[in-house]
């Protein structure tokens, strides 16, 4: 209990769930096993054959308890999930509905659609400047960038002539 308490401080572990159902679980394995769930549930049942009835029966009791601890970590996760509010992950959902996830093409569609949905959405949010304020903006611009442009343009004349002085005084 003290070494578990341990590595649930140290991050390695976590407990999720009731008290009376707490199960220690590392993020990693849950989501291992629940994709093996997945797989074998797509499959109708394991992959594996037993070539004798004494490994059947003990992959078959083995199955039964894999699928107990897949079961009782799913529960407690969905608990934890439930009292902070959060809701079910896509596995959980397509555990229970029985759906396949849908090939990468119209996961990416999807994903492109939901993102242009977003962003049509903010910049209903944007307040536009109307055309006199953008008109007057722009004449700003184009003045600070005139004065810039003297400015430069008279000393770049001024540098030009004083060179010229500079090269013409040495080669007399």
């Amino acid at each position: 209990m003290a070494q578990d308490q341990n590595n649930a401080a140290s991050g390695e572990k976590k407990t999720v769930g009731a008290s009376n159902n707490a199960v220690t679980v590392k993020k990693s394995d849950l989501k291992k096993l629940e994709t093996q769930k997945v797989q074998k549930d797509s499959k109708g049942g394991d992959a594996k054959t037993a070539s004798s009835p004494k490994a059947s029966a003990q992959s078959g009791a083995l199955a039964k308890r894999r699928n107990e601890i897949i079961e009782r970590r799913t529960r407690a996760l969905a608990q934890a999930r439930q009292q902070k509010g959060m809701q079910k992950s896509k596995q959980e959902k397509a555990l229970k509905d029985g759906e396949k996830r849908p090939n990468v093409l119209v996961r990416m569609g999807r994903f492109i659609k939901k993102k242009f949905k977003e962003m049509w959405s903010e910049l209903k949010k944007v307040t536009w400047p109307s055309g006199k304020d953008s008109l007057k903006q722009t004449l700003i611009v184009l003045g600070v960038v005139g004065c810039f442009l003297v400015v430069l343009l008279v000393m770049d004349l001024g540098l030009s002539q004083l060179l010229k002085l500079l090269v013409t005084r040495e080669g007399s």
